[in-house]
């Protein structure tokens, strides 16, 4: 069974569009064995009316709050895999400091989150810290944009990636048996061409090493955005645009320091 994406990190807000990137996480379950855990950011803050009741009575119902929360995420994870092939974890922190710290304590292959959330005063978008994570993270970020929410079926059957990063978008391909395109393209293009490119060759995935924010939020696919660390290192040379054999092992359990 392959390595790639062992294990995959989702947080989430229980939000109806954050049901999305739980079930491209499940599609990865399926083809590569993945484990899945879901991660709720619990960051208290103090209710806009708690000058009507004494401090005490909110320090007092904390406890049940967190309960509730943790017992609704775990009904989150068992209508989503009845099988119980989903755990579950409740963080008190910000969620950008969550999401990264968890990835690295568990050794996360892989993120996916949404671009956008759920909005309200007691919450903070879910996609507020979405560029926060691509910046800090030190794995693979799949993000999922709201485009993709309405009357799309969820899977990877064609992935797209700049010839600069062929090797871990050919292992990628391999193991999930999708084609891959390539794109000359360089780190001082715009992402306009290869969104483009993306839209009328109906790629699933995008493949890319840039932290544009601007990727991420208008891509009409999946993006996947791989640190520098992983984007710089191949084992093949590419000519004209011809796909390296050699093997390039960033995805295995044995990162690339």
């Amino acid at each position: 069974m392959s390595r790639i994406f062992e294990r995959i990190l989702v947080p989430t807000d229980m939000s109806d569009f954050a049901s999305l990137p739980i079930e491209y996480a499940l599609w990865f379950q399926r083809r590569l064995g993945s484990r899945i855990t879901l991660l709720y950011a619990d960051d208290v803050r103090m209710p806009v009316d708690f000058m009507e009741y004494p401090l005490g009575y909110y320090l007092e119902n904390a406890p049940d709050a967190k309960s509730q929360i943790q017992q609704k995420l775990r009904d989150l994870a068992l209508e989503k895999s009845p099988d119980g092939r989903i755990e579950t974890i409740v963080v008190d922190d910000s969620a950008t400091r969550a999401i990264v710290d968890v990835a690295r304590r568990m050794c996360a292959d892989l993120i996916i989150m949404g671009t956008h959330g759920r909005s309200g005063l007691q919450r903070a978008l879910l996609g507020s810290v979405t560029e926060s994570v691509l910046r800090s993270a030190g794995g693979p970020v799949l993000t999922i944009a709201p485009s993709l929410f309405a009357g799309s079926e969820v899977g990877i059957g064609r992935v797209l990636a700049p010839v600069t990063m062929t090797a871990p978008a050919q292992e990628l391909a391999t193991a999930l048996g999708a084609e891959l395109m390539l794109m000359a393209i360089t780190d001082d293009d715009t992402p306009d061409r290869l969104l483009a490119l993306a839209g009328r060759s109906g790629a699933d995935l995008i493949i890319t090493g840039s932290m544009k924010q601007l990727l991420s939020r208008r891509a009409p696919c999946a993006v996947l955005t791989l640190p520098p660390a992983w984007s710089s290192v191949t084992t093949g040379i590419v000519a004209h645009h011809g796909i390296s054999h050699q093997r390039w092992s960033g995805f295995g359990r044995g990162r690339v320091q």
